[in-house]
């Protein structure tokens, strides 16, 4: 995927999503781990967010 915009400041820092493990939480960790950040994330959904730390 072709990035839009190019955060460096980003990079190194801890971004903390909530619902992160599928939808548009998923994307926004996704876009956050793009950027060089170090995402981290919770969501009610436990098997979800196992299956998302594979990808």
């Amino acid at each position: 995927m072709e990035e839009l915009a190019i955060f460096p400041s980003l990079k190194g820092k801890v971004a903390f999503v909530t619902g992160g493990a599928s939808g548009l939480g998923g994307a926004i960790v996704e876009a956050f781990h793009r950027q060089g950040a170090k995402p981290a994330f919770i969501d009610i959904d436990e098997a979800a967010g196992a299956a998302s730390l594979g990808d």
